[in-house]
This record gives C-alpha cells, structure tokens and sequence, in this order.
C-alpha cells in the first residue's frame, strides 16, 4: 500500500518588512506613524504565537492600517514580549511593519519613518533570509453578526 502523503503548503512570503526601534509603547508610535504618513491604524485583536520549542504561547499587539491608492495592508506588530521575540532574527527592533502585498514605495516609507524624532532606527528586512516569517502570519477574526431569534406566542 502507498504511504499517506500530508500536503503541505508554504506560507506566503508576498510581502515587506521594516523594522523598527524606539522606545515608545505601541499606541504612541501609532499615534507618530498616523501623523507621518497619514495613515488610520486600528488596533486589532492581538496575534497570538505559539513557541513550539518552548511549549509557549505568546500575545503579541498588532495594528492595520491601509492605503487606499496601492491597497496595501500594513500590519505592524510589537516584536518583544516578556522577553520573548516574534522574530529573533530581528531581534534589535521593537516592531516590525509588515506589508502586503509587496509595496513599491518602501524607500520613500522608511525615510518618513526614519523622521520620526522617537524612532531610534528602522531598516528593511529581507523576508527570503528570515527563518520564522511564518510567525507573522495573522488572520482577521471575522465578526459575526448578531442574530435575534423571536419567538412565536405570548
């Protein structure tokens, strides 16, 4: 008899990442990131991440925001929790800004971003090199709408 094969599919590496470093909590550099670029972030329920090679769960805050013209979602996620990292490889950022698909103007993105006055450094990070970018995958959770019953009789 044949042996059952899994079929198992890649995560999708479509996207950029810039990280970021700066000493300021999640919704002030919303905040700084919203007045820079203009953008509208909202915050989103938080990605959890589970460490397998630690048999821990992690709770990290993640952000959306969108750009109408180029319909580019940006995510940008806290990299550091309770001393454990999203992505060690990028371990010297405290956030990382994911966008997707691909976004053309990431050099003139990263310059704004770089002015920013509490933004210590952000780089590019080349998504080919990382070995845990499965991590930064994050699903929406759907809401579902309420649904009132009514009851026939008194």
């Amino acid at each position: 008899m044949a042996a059952d094969k899994k079929i198992t599919s890649e995560p999708d590496r479509n996207f950029k990442l810039i990280g970021i470093a700066t000493p300021e909590r999640d919704y002030r550099l919303c905040y700084m990131l919203s007045e820079a670029l203009d953008w509208d972030l909202v915050r989103l329920p938080n990605h959890e991440v589970e460490l397998k090679e630690r048999s821990l769960k992690m709770s990290l805050s993640v952000f959306r925001g969108f750009h109408q013209l180029t319909h580019t979602t940006f995510y940008l996620f806290a990299n550091k929790n309770m001393g454990e990292l999203l992505l060690p490889e990028a371990g010297n950022f405290d956030y990382l800004l994911k966008m997707e698909p691909e976004y053309k103007g990431t050099k003139d993105l990263l310059k704004k971003i770089k002015q920013i006055d509490a933004v210590l450094a952000a780089s590019e990070i080349t998504v080919k090199t990382l070995k845990n970018y499965a991590r930064l995958g994050y699903e929406e959770p759907v809401e579902k709408p309420e649904i009132e019953v009514k009851r026939k009789g008194k």
